[in-house]
């Protein structure tokens, strides 16, 4: 009768073992079920943070582009500007060397006007001069506008 005894106890120990190995059991797979799901939304939150970042690098290097473009068409056209006033220069200095050999009244005068005109086109020249370094400057600060975003973009793959 002893052994009875203890082979029910040793067979209800093996299934209350058996019990709670299936609880912890149920109960880690639980754990682990949040844990996934867990893991999963942290994933999705990493991936929507990663194309919402690329997305702001790609618009300021876009709008970088734009102001760049914008600075070389306003560079370009007062190139253009300059140019013509140095031709109208040119034009105006053959003009007034053959009126520097003038001996009449008149001709004094008119070689009195164009040195008139060249100074006028100087001043223009001096203008456009000041124009085209606020144009490099520009571009100037565009470049560093534009290194800046790649130092950022760099930084942030890291």
């Amino acid at each position: 009768m002893l052994y009875t005894h203890v082979a029910a106890g040793i067979a209800g120990l093996a299934l209350g073992f058996a019990g709670a190995w299936n609880v912890q059991g149920w109960r880690m797979g639980d754990e682990l079920s949040d844990l996934k799901a867990s893991h999963a939304t942290a994933l999705a939150d990493a991936i929507q943070k990663a194309r919402q970042t690329e997305k702001e690098l790609q618009d300021a290097a876009d709008q970088a582009q734009k102001e760049a473009d914008a600075l070389r068409v306003e560079r370009d056209a007062a190139a253009a500007r300059a140019a013509a006033a140095a031709q109208r220069l040119r034009n105006a200095i053959g003009a007034t060397g053959a009126c520097e050999a003038a001996r009449t009244a008149d001709e004094r005068k008119a070689a009195d006007a164009a040195t008139s005109l060249r100074a006028e086109l100087l001043g223009q020249l001096d203008a456009m001069a000041g124009e085209i370094s606020r144009f490099a400057d520009d571009a100037h600060q565009a470049g560093l506008t534009c290194q800046g975003l790649y130092e950022r973009a760099r930084q942030s793959t890291r």
